[in-house]
């Protein structure tokens, strides 16, 4: 809900930040001046998965009795792993370990009154 993306640069050059948005996807370019050092993602890898809670349905008033619309499409839930390494002059020199947990939600319709 909140990303927060914070990097340093500690080479001894600039840095060029190119973005690009297309659709729902952002892109990051980054470029710099070689400094010798190798990096390498390894995974992402899923751990685990948790099913989509059940369905919920919301009552909305400024729908019409009966009619109903999907607000929130369900999701799956997962836990997920990424090793993140650089090497210079063929040593390790940083190793990171990225965990993440998604929360699974589930379909959300809001509905309109009950017909009487």
């Amino acid at each position: 809900p909140k990303p927060d993306l914070k990097f340093r640069n500690d080479t001894s050059g600039w840095i060029l930040i190119q973005a690009a948005v297309k659709g729902n996807s952002v892109t990051f370019e980054l470029y710099g001046t070689s400094d010798g050092r190798v990096s390498n993602i390894d995974g992402p890898y899923t751990l685990s998965e948790t099913p989509p809670p059940p369905d919920e349905y919301q009552s909305d008033s400024s729908l019409q009795p009966g009619q109903k619309k999907q607000v929130q499409f369900p999701h799956p839930g997962a836990t997920t792993t990424a090793t993140y390494t650089v090497m210079k002059a063929g040593k390790q020199i940083n190793r990171q370990v990225f965990n993440s947990r998604y929360t699974a939600m589930p379909a959300i319709f809001a509905e309109g009154p009950k017909s009487q």
